[in-house]
């Protein structure tokens, strides 16, 4: 446009300008999501515990060292990987009696034992078989002291199989009892079970649980769909699968991550551009929204997803025993919270399962009330070593197991009220009896 003949260039002037004012504002507004990203991901540390972490840093030297020893060597010493169970004692496997452990011998069968057993059992014998976790295994006991161990010495007529292994959840107790333990044809079956063994049934790399717990390996879990178990077998069944763990760990992490409750909501993410604030926000803020829904179900509390899926696996690990002729008993083991809550005052947590278990014919006893009627002012620290029972909690728990056990040896309906769900009550025994303890009339 002319005025007076001079070129009026202000429109041209403006639309020039006008990306580079866009652009302006675009990176205004940019960096105000950035700083009010920041603002976000303190707020959800706070508020939640939830800080985003790249996978590329899960993975420590000294978890590649193991993971590099293990490959070359296809055990884990004590443990070896198992395809189907995750892991498993090794037969004639000895674990040295470094702190906090003491020396556990594993037999040829790979039943921890410092003897063999007969293939089938001998006449006149009963034979337990005893599947279960570290509780079951006798952790930081030496041989013989464990609970299986003092049963099978202080009553006569009866072996006691331990087939327990460190770490496992009831998912890998159940699938260890299918593959090793039918065969084995036992006349009773005891399936341990400690309190905090509900968590283990939502996991899968066992990592993404307890990053300190020494094994850096998977598991199989079941799902619950519809009512129905479907298992999701073991990721990392081969050496191959950990070799691609090692090369590409972000991939092989996130895969695995898809079915474990744990790495949900856990701020471990592998995302392109998660150095922005705005990325990671984005990434944790569902984690934060679903909180209270994951902490719910990662919990007793009723309905939960957990509680669900472990009900689930004990009632069919309890009707297979049944199935297969033999006599269940699930034995409820207290960790070390659970009696200082109790000599607190309070519940015991896993009230509801006991419930519903000895409803489903699944006979079932709470050590728990072992420890309340046989130790009630013991220090907790003479019952515990770090984490597992000493031998004196072991003699405790033997006691209450092989007086159930007893019971058991009875015909179906002697158990209490006529039927095969009763609890099971330990009588009285006099002070100084067979297992070695000092109890009340």
């Amino acid at each position: 446009m002319k005025t007076g003949g001079v070129v009026d260039a202000g429109p041209a002037r403006e639309t020039a300008h006008r990306p580079v004012r866009l652009l302006v504002l675009f990176l205004l507004a940019w960096a105000m999501l950035e700083i009010a990203s920041l603002g976000g991901l303190r707020l959800l540390r706070q508020r939640f515990g939830l800080r985003y972490r790249p996978l590329h840093d899960f993975f420590t030297d000294e978890d590649r060292d193991w993971l590099a020893a293990f490959m070359k060597t296809g055990d884990g010493w004590y443990h070896h990987l198992d395809p189907l169970l995750g892991w498993v004692t090794r037969p004639s496997a000895t674990l040295s009696g470094k702190s906090p452990m003491k020396p556990a011998t594993q037999n040829a069968q790979g039943v921890r034992s410092l003897h063999a057993y007969p293939d089938l059992p001998r006449a006149g014998v009963l034979r337990v078989a005893a599947f279960g976790d570290s509780f079951v295994h006798g952790d930081e006991v030496g041989d013989g002291e464990e609970w299986a161990a003092v049963v099978e010495r202080s009553l006569p007529g009866i072996e006691v199989m331990n087939f327990g292994v460190s770490g496992y959840g009831p998912d890998q107790a159940f699938l260890r009892w299918q593959r090793d333990g039918i065969g084995v044809r036992p006349d009773v079956v005891v399936i341990g079970y400690m309190t905090e063994n509900l968590l283990r049934t939502q996991n899968v790399f066992r990592p993404f649980y307890e990053r300190g717990s020494g094994f850096r390996l998977a598991k199989p879990r079941f799902r619950l769909e519809e009512g129905r178990l479907v298992l999701l077998p073991n990721p990392l069944a081969t050496p191959s699968d950990f070799a691609e763990l090692v090369r590409d760990p972000e991939g092989a992490l996130a895969r695995l991550g898809r079915d474990d409750a744990f790495f949900a909501g856990s701020g471990w993410h592998a995302v392109a551009f998660d150095f922005l604030p705005s990325v990671r926000f984005a990434m944790l803020l569902p984690a934060a929204i679903g909180s209270a829904r994951r902490a719910h179900d990662l919990s007793y509390a009723p309905g939960s997803a957990a509680l669900l899926t472990t009900r689930a696996i004990l009632e069919a690990f309890c009707r297979d025993v049944q199935a297969h002729g033999a006599r269940p008993l699930i034995a409820m083991f207290p960790n070390e919270q659970d009696i200082e809550s109790r000599r607190h005052g309070g519940a015991a947590a896993p009230a509801e399962l006991v419930s519903d278990l000895r409803r489903a014919n699944c006979p079932t006893l709470e050590l728990l009330e072992a420890f309340d009627r046989d130790a009630p002012a013991t220090p907790i620290r003479e019952l515990f070593g770090q984490m597992h029972y000493s031998a004196l909690g072991n003699r405790i728990v033997a006691r209450r197991i092989g007086e159930a056990i007893e019971r058991l040896r009875s015909p179906p309906g002697a158990l209490g009220d006529g039927s095969t769900s009763a609890p099971v009550e330990a009588g009285s025994i006099v002070p100084g009896g067979a297992f070695g303890v000092a109890m009340r009339r």
